[in-house]
C-alpha cells in the first residue's frame, strides 16, 4: 500500500471529531442561543434534537473504532453501545413513519428549541433515519467479515455515504426531491454533512479490508480505479449543476437541458475512456520494459552460470527424463541429441565407484520428501577425462504430496579437488618437515584446541601426542603462568591476530625451561579463521642471562641515582655560591659607587663652589687662568666619577626601579654604537631589589652581546608583566643570528665567549629560566621570565645621621628665608658659604635627609628649600611631594651631582620650580632663588 494511505485513518478520526464537535455545539446553541443556527443556512431549522444525538452516537463509536491498533475490548464495546442506541433512535423514528405511530421520541428536548416541522414536530426525517440506520448498523459489524471475506459494515457505509451525498447535490442543484422524501421533513444540510463524513470515515478507518483494499492496492486495477474515480463521481455531478444552472438562468429549455446533459456524461465516458487507455498503454510499455530486463538479466544469469562452470537440470521422477541446461552439457561434454535425456544414461556418466552412492541418496530424498547434496565422480566424454560434480537437488512434490519432479544445480568442483589434493599433499609435506627441525611446532584448529606437534615437542615434553591433542598441552606450562598463557591465548585467538609469549614449559626431566612460544593465525582469502601455526624456542639460556643483564642494570642504575644526587647537590651548592657571589659583587660595586659620589663627586662639586667663590677675588690674569684650568680637571674628574658610578651601580635602578633603569640603559647604550628601543607596559615594577639587579645586568650583558656578535645596530627591550606576576624581558636584535644547538656547546666549552650560560645561571637562581629563539639569518630573541616578590628589603635604605641644624635668630622681613637640604655636611657647608654672601638671603636651617627637610619645613616655615635628590631614609623627590601636599607656597629648588635629563624631569614632576646641578650652583643657585621667588609673587 502506498504511505500516503496511511493518512486514511487520520481522515476517520477527523471525520469523527467533526460529527462529535458539530453535535455538541449545536446542543449547547439550543441550550443557549438557538437563533444563530439559521442563520448559517435555512435547513438548519430542520434539524431535529433525536438527529443530533444519533449522529453524536456514531460520531463517538467511530472515533472508538478509528485506530485499530489501539482498539480494546472496553473500547468495541463502548464504540457498540454508542452505535446500537444511534440504531435504535433510527429504527424507532422509522418504524413510527411505517406504522403511523407516535412512540414519543419526537419531543426530546423540544420545550426551548426552535425547530421547523409542520407534520410530526421534533421527528426526523425519513432520509435521515434511512442513513443513520445504515451507518449504525455499520458501526455495529465494524471489524466482522463474512464467510466470503466481504464486510458488510463497508455496504452499509457506502450505502449511506451515497445517499447523503445525493443529498447534499441536491442542496447543489437546488433540487428538493433529493434531500426530501414525498412530503415529509427535508434532510438538512447539516445532518447529510455529517452523515456523509461519517460514511467516509468508516471507509477509510480500515482502508486495506474488502473493497476498499481494490481501492488502495499498488496493482494495475487499483490505480486505474484511483484515477478514474474522481472523474467519474466530480464530473458528472459538475455537468449536471451547469446544465440545470443555466437552464433557470433561461438559456435553453428542459428538452435541450436534458439533451446536453446526455452529451456530457458521453463526453466524460469518452474522456474518461481515453485516459484510461492512455495509463494502459503507458503500463503496457512498462511491462514490456520489464520484460526486457528479465531476457537481459537471465542472458547474465546463463552467462554468470557458464563463468562459474554450473548449470542447472529438471528431472521427471514419472517419466524417468532429465533436462540438462546447455551449460551442463557443456561441462559434461555431451551434446542434446547424444545424451538421450533419460536417468539411465546419466548413469552410466557417474564413476562405477559413485554411481551406487548417488543412487541411494537421490532415493533416500525421494522418499523423505526433501533434498540431497553430494560430490561424485563424473566420466567427461568430449574430451575423455575425469571430472569432479557436486549436485544439490531439491524433491518438488504435486498438491497431494506425491514426489513428481526433482530439480537442481550441479558444480564443477574437478579444479578445487585437485587443488585440495595438492593441499593434502603439500601439508603431508609440511609435517615431514616440521617433524624434522628442532624447533617446537604446533597446530590448532579454529576451535583453538591443539591438533597437531611435531616430535621435537613431544621429545621435549616426554609425552606422547595422545595425551597432548585438545586442551592437555596447556597442563605441560608451569601453574604460575598458565592463567596468563590461557587468556592472552584466547584473547589474541578472538581477534585473529599473532602472538608472542614466554612462559616455562616442563621439561621430560621434570624440570621447567623457558621457551618463546610464536603463532600466526591461518586465514583464507576471505578472512575466515581454520587454525594457527605456532613455533617454540627454548630460551632458557637467554632468559638467565636477562636476569644477570637486569641485575648488573639495577646496580648501575643505583650508582648513577646516587652520583646523580651529588652532581645536584654540587650543582644547588655552586648555584648558590654563583649567587652569592654575584650579590657580593653587587654588594661592593654598591659600595665603590656610593664612596664615590658620596665623597669623592661631593668634594669635586665643593672644590668648583670654592673656585667659583675665588675668581671674582682674584684680579691677576695668570691666576684666573690657573683657576680656570684647575676648574676644567674638576669637571672632568666630576663627569668621569658620574660615569663611574652608573657603569658600577647606577643609582637609578635604586630610586626609580627597573623600568626607568633599562631607558637609561638604552641611552647609555647609544655611546656603544647601539641604538636600543623600549616598549614597556609598566611605568614602575614593585620588585625585590637583588632580583631588579640581576634582570638589568642581564640586559645589559645582553646588549653588549649584540654589539659584540649580532653586526647590527638596533635592538629592542619588551618589559612585561603577566596576570600571573611575573617579569618577562625579551631582548631582540634583527642581526645575524646563530644556531642555538652550537651555541650551547661554544657556551659550555668557553663560558666567557657570549655569557648567556652565568646570565641563564643567575635568572635559575632567583627562579626565573630563560628561553633562547635563533636562527642563522633572521635576529635573535632572548627572554627572562622572572617572578616578582616584593618580600626583600629595598636597597634604599641606606643609613645617615640627622645632621639637621637649626637657627633660631629671626631674619628680618625683606630676606628670603632658605633652608638647606643635603647628606653632605660638606655641601651644606659650600652651599651656605655661597649664599650667604648675599644679603637678601637668609639660611635659617639644615636638614640631613628628606625626613629632617620635612620636620624642619614644617617648623621654620621657609620660603625657599634647596633640596638634594640622593639621600638617606627619604629621597628629594619623596620629600618635595610631601612638603608641597602641606606646604603649597614653599618654592623648592631641585639640586643633585648627577645632570640626567630623567632624574631633572622626575624633580620637575614632583613639584620643584627649578633643577639646577651642583656644579653649576655657585653660580646659578642664587640667580635660581631670586627669579623663581619673584616669579612666584
Amino acid at each position: 500500500m502506498n504511505p500516503t494511505w496511511s493518512l486514511l485513518p487520520w481522515i476517520a478520526r477527523s471525520t469523527a471529531l467533526a460529527a462529535i464537535t458539530c453535535s455538541l455545539a449545536t446542543l449547547l446553541s439550543w441550550a443557549y442561543d438557538p437563533s444563530w443556527l439559521s442563520t448559517l443556512h435555512p435547513s438548519f431549522r430542520t434539524i431535529k434534537p433525536v438527529t443530533v444525538l444519533s449522529i453524536f452516537f456514531c460520531g463517538w463509536s467511530l472515533w472508538l473504532l478509528a485506530d485499530e491498533a489501539a482498539v480494546t475490548t472496553v473500547r468495541r464495546r463502548c464504540a457498540q453501545a454508542a452505535a446500537a442506541a444511534a440504531c435504535l433512535l433510527a429504527g424507532l423514528t422509522l418504524a413510527e413513519y411505517l406504522f403511523n405511530a407516535n412512540i414519543g421520541i419526537d419531543l426530546w428536548f423540544m420545550q426551548d428549541a426552535d425547530i421547523d416541522a409542520a407534520a410530526h414536530p421534533g421527528r426526523m426525517a425519513p432520509l435521515t433515519a434511512c442513513v443513520t440506520f445504515l451507518l449504525s448498523l455499520a458501526l455495529l459489524t465494524f471489524d466482522q467479515p463474512l464467510s466470503n471475506g466481504h464486510y458488510p459494515a463497508q455496504y452499509a457505509a457506502l450505502a449511506g455515504k451515497t445517499m447523503g451525498g445525493i443529498a447534499l447535490v441536491g442542496y447543489l442543484y437546488g433540487v428538493r426531491s433529493l434531500y426530501q422524501v414525498g412530503s415529509f421533513s427535508t434532510m438538512s444540510l447539516y445532518s447529510a454533512t455529517l452523515l456523509f463524513l461519517i460514511g467516509l470515515g468508516i471507509l477509510a478507518a480500515r482502508p486495506t479490508r474488502g473493497f476498499m483494499a481494490t481501492l488502495v492496492c499498488a496493482d494495475l486495477g487499483g490505480v486505474m480505479l484511483r484515477r478514474m474515480l474522481p472523474f467519474a463521481i466530480g464530473l458528472p455531478i459538475l455537468a449536471g449543476w451547469i446544465r440545470i444552472t443555466a437552464q433557470r438562468s433561461g438559456y435553453y429549455d428542459f428538452n435541450f437541458g436534458v439533451a446536453l446533459a446526455v452529451a456530457a456524461v458521453m463526453v466524460i465516458m469518452l474522456a474518461s475512456l481515453w485516459v484510461l487507455a492512455g495509463s494502459l498503454n503507458k503500463t503496457d510499455g512498462q511491462k514490456k520494459h520489464i520484460l526486457q530486463i528479465l531476457q537481459q538479466r537471465e542472458a547474465r544469469h546463463r552467462l554468470a552460470l557458464r563463468a562459474g562452470r554450473m548449470g542447472t537440470f529438471h528431472q521427471d521422477l514419472d517419466n524417468h527424463t532429465l533436462a540438462l541446461a546447455p551449460e551442463l552439457e557443456v561441462m559434461l561434454g555431451v551434446s542434446a541429441a547424444g545424451f538421450g535425456g533419460t536417468l539411465a544414461s546419466f548413469s552410466r556418466l557417474i564413476h562405477p565407484d559413485d554411481r551406487g552412492r548417488v543412487h541411494a541418496a537421490v532415493e533416500e530424498a525421494v522418499r523423505t520428501r526433501g533434498s540431497y547434496a553430494l560430490e561424485c565422480r563424473v566420466l567427461r566424454q568430449a574430451p575423455p577425462t575425469e571430472a569432479w560434480i557436486a549436485m544439490t537437488g531439491q524433491v518438488l512434490p504435486d498438491a497431494a504430496g506425491h514426489p513428481r519432479q526433482i530439480t537442481g544445480v550441479m558444480f564443477d568442483i574437478t579444479e578445487r579437488k585437485c587443488a585440495e589434493f595438492a593441499l593434502r599433499e603439500s601439508e603431508a609435506h609440511f609435517r615431514l618437515l616440521a617433524d624434522a627441525t628442532p624447533v617446537l611446532v604446533w597446530m590448532a584448529g579454529p576451535d583453538r584446541r591443539c591438533t597437531w606437534l611435531n616430535r621435537s615437542w613431544l621429545g621435549y615434553t616426554g609425552r606422547a601426542l595422545e595425551e597432548q591433542l585438545g586442551e592437555g598441552r596447556m597442563a605441560d606450562i608451569h601453574p604460575d603462568d598458565r592463567a596468563m598463557v590461557l587468556q592472552l591465548y584466547h584473547d589474541h585467538c578472538s581477534r585473529h591476530e599473532p602472538f608472542e609469549l614466554e612462559y616455562r614449559l616442563r621439561r621430560q626431566d621434570g624440570t621447567y625451561g623457558w621457551i618463546l612460544d610464536r603463532g600466526v593465525p591461518l586465514l583464507t582469502a576471505s578472512g575466515v579463521l581454520t587454525g594457527y601455526l605456532g613455533a617454540a624456542l627454548d630460551i632458557t639460556d637467554r632468559k638467565h642471562a636477562e636476569e644477570q643483564l637486569q641485575q648488573w642494570t639495577v646496580e648501575l642504575e643505583t650508582r648513577v641515582d646516587e652520583r646523580t644526587q651529588a652532581l645536584q647537590r654540587s650543582q644547588a651548592r655552586l648555584r648558590a655560591l654563583a649567587s652569592d657571589l654575584s650579590m657580593t659583587e653587587q654588594q661592593e660595586r654598591r659600595r665603590l659607587a656610593t664612596e664615590l659620589h658620596d665623597y669623592l663627586a661631593q668634594l669635586l662639586v665643593v672644590g668648583r663652589m670654592k673656585l667659583s667663590q675665588a675668581r671674582p677675588h682674584i684680579k691677576d690674569q695668570k691666576a684666573q687662568q690657573l683657576l680656570g684650568e684647575t676648574d676644567d680637571v674638576l669637571t672632568q674628574s666630576l663627569n668621569y666619577t658620574r660615569s663611574l658610578v652608573a657603569e658600577l651601580s647606577p643609582q637609578i635602578l635604586y630610586q626609580f626601579g627597573l623600568p626607568a633603569a633599562l631607558k637609561w640603559l638604552a641611552g647609555q647604550m647609544k655611546t656603544h654604537g647601539l641604538v636600543v628601543t623600549i616598549r614597556s607596559e609598566v611605568e614602575r615594577l614593585p620588585m625585590a631589589e637583588e632580583r631588579a639587579v640581576i634582570l638589568y645586568q642581564s640586559a645589559r650583558e645582553l646588549l653588549f652581546n649584540v654589539v659584540k656578535h649580532a653586526g647590527t645596530g638596533e635592538a629592542e627591550i619588551t618589559l612585561l608583566v603577566s596576570p600571573e606576576h611575573w617579569a618577562i624581558i625579551t631582548v631582540t636584535d634583527h642581526g645575524c643570528g646563530f644556531n642555538p644547538d652550537t651555541l650551547q656547546e661554544t657556551d659550555r666549552d668557553h663560558p666567557g665567549q657570549f655569557g648567556l650560560f652565568n646570565v641563564q645561571e643567575r635568572v635559575e637562581a632567583i627562579g626565573g629560566h630563560l628561553s633562547l629563539l635563533s636562527a642563522e639569518g633572521r635576529g635573535t630573541a632572548v627572554t627572562i621570565t622572572v617572578p616578582i616578590d616584593t618580600s626583600s628589603p629595598s636597597m634604599l635604605t641606606l643609613t645617615a645621621a640627622d645632621m639637621q641644624q637649626e637657627r633660631t635668630r629671626i631674619p628680618p622681613s625683606q630676606r628670603l628665608r632658605v633652608l638647606l637640604v643635603d647628606d653632605h655636611a660638606m655641601v651644606r657647608q659650600g652651599l651656605r658659604s655661597v649664599l650667604d654672601s648675599y644679603e637678601d638671603l637668609d639660611v635659617i636651617g639644615e636638614a640631613g635627609d628628606g625626613e629632617a627637610a620635612i620636620r624642619l619645613a614644617t617648623t621654620l616655615q621657609p620660603d625657599v628649600v634647596v633640596m638634594d635628590i640622593n639621600m638617606p631614609r627619604v629621597d628629594g623627590i619623596e620629600a618635595t611631594r610631601r612638603i608641597l601636599s602641606a606646604h603649597s607656597d614653599i618654592v623648592i629648588i631641585g639640586l643633585s651631582v648627577q645632570n640626567e635629563r630623567h632624574i631633572e624631569e622626575a624633580m620637575l614632576n614632583a613639584g620643584a620650580a627649578v633643577f639646577v646641578t651642583k656644579e653649576r650652583a655657585a653660580v646659578q643657585l642664587y640667580e635660581a632663588i631670586v627669579s623663581t621667588v619673584r616669579a612666584g609673587r
